[in-house]
């Protein structure tokens, strides 16, 4: 994270997001927090949600190849 509060992502990953529900949005949300000297999680500063998104499925190259 930057010192004016700007944490960037050089590779996100969103893992399990089913394109069976199409039509329904999801969005993403962000929460920076660390753990203190105890091991207690802190949360600093508001949770952060992202735009509504849609999952985009797309064709699996290599299997569609397979079927031929």
């Amino acid at each position: 994270m930057q010192a004016d509060g700007i944490a960037s992502f050089s590779k996100l990953k969103i893992m399990e997001v089913s394109s069976k529900h199409q039509h329904q949005a999801f969005i993403i949300q962000f929460q920076l927090e660390y753990a203190d000297e105890l091991g207690k999680v802190v949360n600093i500063g508001e949770a952060v949600k992202s735009a509504p998104l849609h999952v985009q499925s797309r064709i699996n190259k290599r299997k569609s190849e397979l079927k031929n």
